[in-house]
């Protein structure tokens, strides 16, 4: 123990008194005089209503204080090492203040003699309030002067990674709250054996650049914030979990913001959860609108893709229940393996295409999805999508702004249940089952929001929209898929022939910029039937929508949405489509059907299109009840014609016609034939609706025989 920072010299007994004991037993004047009454002028006063602020009858601040006693001042500045050294002065009076020397504890404390018991009971680490010895504040406490922020240290946090911070830390966000602080600071890597609670109030900050590693098991949150309104947190916040695989991750979630709203946070990186890193929930209130810098979740749930880690599982008995084309209609499966943390926000992938989980039975092993598995399939295996990186839930979870989002090897990268999804400027997944679903299985649509940039790498799904319902007006500016070949898709009900009612809904409310690697399509099925090969266009969604398949065969059904509450827009579209053929073109049959009774296409009940030339757009537009399907020029289609040998007199033709679906009058045409005809010339031109006429005309003075062969035949408008 110390005066004025000169250090004792004077000997104890053989006994070698301590510090502690030698404190206790002179007490605090007894160790002022011990040093020659050595006093500092005090440096100014405390801020009102704060800790040793003047309000409490003391002034002072920084290194010294002084105590009034009426009309004399006495000062004396008292070192001690530890606030166990602190609780063993006797002797104290209002006003004395002592110095502690060492750790992350130290600063100036000041001694007021009043009823500090509930401030004590409040503070049972002694951060903030320090009773004496054997006294539980009623007879006075030491109380700390702040000439900075709170930190955890003051609170007994090492700081270092080492043994277990998480008192510290939880009676650290306690005190900010109820002592009435505005702020603090948390600096350093914390290890914490127990879950983290913030609750903080209103118009707080913090200044953090902490890491926060788990070395307890737990299926709650690892650290929550909740009714935190206006809270801005600059610098970084990581929270790291058990465990790198699946199967060894011992922490259920990782950062809960509940209630946090119209606040800013610098930085967020999770990473080593069984289940969501970072869920948002009831961000609303007062235009409620929460800033998010950078955030990044690795490890956060599972998801069987390369990459990263999963969980499979063997299914059968599969039980079916619901109405054709109806979003009420489920599957219920028997599974051999649960995960353990799996619930209604995870999806599966069966046979390749994404479902969502609507309930878990965990006595009887089984799982609902929505909507109905594939028709032909009662048994098989699944991978689990459990977890998401982030997860926004909420009626009214509005304005959620990210500079830049980086989910990678998650079960989900972002899913998004609030109504309001808010902004991302950055949003990049990877090794994800699914990258972004916006929207909640099967009727909970979102308004607003959208994706500046999204890149994609190595996912079984890069977009996910879950409702059946039509978004509003999000949109994504630009997309990069690395891998150029993962999906945008669509949740929808099926039909009893297993097509998708519903199943092209990248559509109404939704647009999509420039795309890179692309093939926006709807769930496909190895082995579906042929009504499988349904899709829905609906218009109405506003501006003029381009969407893209990729099918040899579809029937699209065409229906006019522009009376519900999707948007205000154009009755029209465009459709590209592609196929497998060697031109790229669609090898078999498109045809356009009304969706809604009363309605042609193109005057009669359906407009087909084949022998398509090459990849070909499509432009549907509606003008009262009527659709109208046609070609938006480039290659049309192609036809190919067998052709048997004859005779071809002296200047006489030889005409063949073929049928060619789609062939308008006027439309250009080209033809070959696949062997050598001498002396004659072959010609060809639209003779009628829907047929090419193919001539030989012989000009020479004797006959020509036409070989037998092949006529190729190349349409164009």
């Amino acid at each position: 123990m110390s005066t004025n920072g000169q250090q004792d010299s004077t000997p104890t007994s053989a006994a070698k008194m301590s510090r502690r004991k030698l404190i206790a037993s002179i007490g605090l004047t007894g160790m002022a005089l011990a040093t020659g009454g050595n006093v500092t002028q005090a440096l100014g006063d405390p801020p009102q209503g704060s800790p040793g602020g003047t309000n409490n009858g003391v002034s002072g601040k920084g290194g010294t204080m002084r105590k009034r006693n009426g009309n004399r001042f006495l000062t004396a500045t008292v070192t001690a090492d530890t606030i166990d050294d602190l609780r063993d002065l006797a002797g104290v009076s209002d006003g004395d203040t002592v110095m502690i020397t060492s750790g992350g504890r130290a600063g100036l404390f000041r001694w007021d003699s009043g009823d500090r018991s509930a401030d004590c009971a409040n503070d049972p680490l002694m951060g903030m309030y320090v009773p004496l010895n054997g006294n539980n504040g009623s007879g006075g406490a030491f109380i700390r002067i702040l000439d900075s922020e709170i930190t955890p240290q003051m609170f007994g946090a090492s700081g270092d990674g080492t043994g277990d911070d998480s008192g510290a830390i939880n009676a650290f966000f306690a005190a900010i709250n109820t002592f009435g602080l505005r702020s603090g600071k948390c600096v350093g890597h914390f290890r914490v054996g127990a879950p983290l609670v913030a609750q903080l109030g209103a118009y707080k900050g913090l200044t953090m650049d902490a890491t926060f590693t788990s070395s307890f098991a737990d299926e709650g949150y690892m650290l929550s914030i909740t009714n935190s309104y206006r809270l801005n947190i600059v610098g970084k916040l990581a929270l790291i979990g058990n465990g790198s695989t699946i199967a060894t991750r011992t922490n259920g979630k990782g950062l809960l913001l509940d209630g946090v709203f119209q606040g800013s946070i610098t930085k967020i990186d999770v990473r080593q959860f069984q289940h969501n890193g970072i869920e948002i929930r009831n961000n609303t209130g007062f235009s409620s609108f929460l800033r998010i810098g950078e955030v990044l979740t690795y490890l956060c749930g599972s998801a069987k893709v390369t990459g990263s880690n999963g969980i499979s599982a063997n299914w059968s008995n599969r039980i079916d229940a619901g109405g054709s084309s109806l979003p009420n209609q489920r599957s219920t499966i028997t599974v051999d393996t649960l995960p353990p943390i799996l619930d209604i926000t995870d999806y599966v992938s069966i046979n390749g295409n994404p479902y969502a989980v609507t309930n878990v039975d965990r006595s009887a092993m089984t799982l609902s999805v929505y909507p109905w598995i594939d028709i032909g399939l009662n048994a098989g295996t699944l991978d689990y999508f459990v977890g998401s990186g982030i997860f926004i839930r909420g009626g009214d979870s509005s304005g959620v702004s990210f500079g830049t989002l980086n989910t990678s090897a998650c079960g989900i990268g972002a899913n998004i249940w609030a109504l309001y999804p808010g902004e991302v400027q950055y949003f990049s997944n990877e090794s994800c089952g699914i990258g972004y679903i916006l929207g909640r299985a099967p009727d909970f649509a979102t308004v607003g929001g959208g994706i500046g940039t999204h890149y994609c790498e190595n996912c079984a799904v890069n977009f996910l929209k879950a409702s059946v319902y039509g978004q509003g007006s999000f949109r994504i500016d630009s997309t990069v898929d690395q891998a150029q070949g993962s999906k945008h898709r669509a949740l929808s009900p099926r039909d009893t022939m297993g097509a998708f009612s519903e199943r092209y809904l990248l559509m109404s409310g939704l647009r999509m910029g420039a795309a890179y690697g692309y093939e926006t399509e709807a769930m496909q099925s190895a082995s579906a039937p042929a009504g499988f090969s349904t899709l829905l266009l609906r218009l109405g969604g506003g501006g003029y929508p381009v969407h893209s398949i990729r099918k040899d065969s579809a029937t699209i059904r065409l229906q006019d949405v522009s009376g519900l509450r999707t948007g205000f827009g154009h009755n029209q579209m465009f459709l590209y489509a592609s196929g497998t053929s060697a031109t790229g073109a669609p090898a078999g049959t498109l045809t356009f059907q009304p969706q809604d009774s009363g309605y042609t296409v193109n005057g009669s009940g359906a407009a087909a299109f084949s022998n398509l030339a090459g990849p070909t757009m499509f432009h549907c537009y509606l003008s009262g009840t009527a659709w109208v399907v046609q070609q938006a020029g480039g290659p049309v289609f192609k036809a190919v014609q067998a052709v048997t040998s004859v005779s071809v007199a002296a200047g006489d033709s030889h005409t063949v016609d073929v049928s060619v679906s789609g062939a308008a009058m006027g439309d250009f045409t080209q033809s070959s034939y696949s062997v050598h005809i001498e002396k004659l010339l072959m010609s060809s031109a639209v003779s009628a609706p829907g047929t090419v006429r193919l001539s030989f005309y012989n000009p020479s003075s004797s006959a020509v025989t036409l070989p037998a062969g092949t006529a190729h035949i190349r349409i164009s408008r």
